[in-house]
């Protein structure tokens, strides 16, 4: 029976490695282990604060459109169009006799955390999906906790930098 991958193009017959090839990867990968560089905590951890995307308190207008929108989550407008079809979660995007697309505080706070999913945790479409429809509570808790440390982290960075000046 012919395999195909993901994209459809045809998978040929599994190659097995012989032996003595895996036992020289083995001890390569042994070796590599041996010299590893140590890592300090200030390497890990760099300078730089990530900004949230979307900050609901400071939303100021009733509505938005999706021009606005995409460029507070840095994403083409045609992806938000997508996950409006694909999350009904989103809730009912209010639209004008033109067509236009209007978002309230609520639906930018469901793009948040679907943004969350999708490009922070690197969730699939579907498994995103089903986090949002049987967990919601832990879903949108996890976010919030995770909203909350990086506003602290960003703060102690601040002082940080501001002690070091002194």
């Amino acid at each position: 029976m012919d395999q195909f991958d993901l994209f459809g193009n045809k998978i040929e017959g599994e190659r097995k490695a012989p032996k003595k090839e895996v036992q020289k990867t083995e001890k390569k990968a042994a070796a590599k282990t041996t010299t590893a560089k140590k890592v300090s905590l200030q390497d890990a951890v760099p300078d730089t604060v990530r900004e949230d995307k979307v900050d609901e308190k400071e939303l100021t207008k009733v509505y938005y459109t999706i021009s606005e929108v995409a460029k507070m989550f840095d994403v083409n407008a045609s992806l938000l169009r997508f996950w409006e079809k694909e999350f009904k979660e989103l809730g009912k995007i209010k639209k004008n006799k033109k067509g236009d697309r209007y978002y309230n505080k609520h639906n930018i706070r469901s793009l948040n955390i679907i943004y969350y999913l999708l490009k922070e945790q690197k969730m699939t479409i579907a498994g995103a999906r089903n986090m949002i429809k049987n967990k919601r509570k832990s879903t949108v808790a996890q976010f919030d906790m995770v909203e909350n440390l990086q506003k602290i982290r960003g703060f102690l960075v601040n002082l940080k930098t501001a002690l070091k000046e002194e």
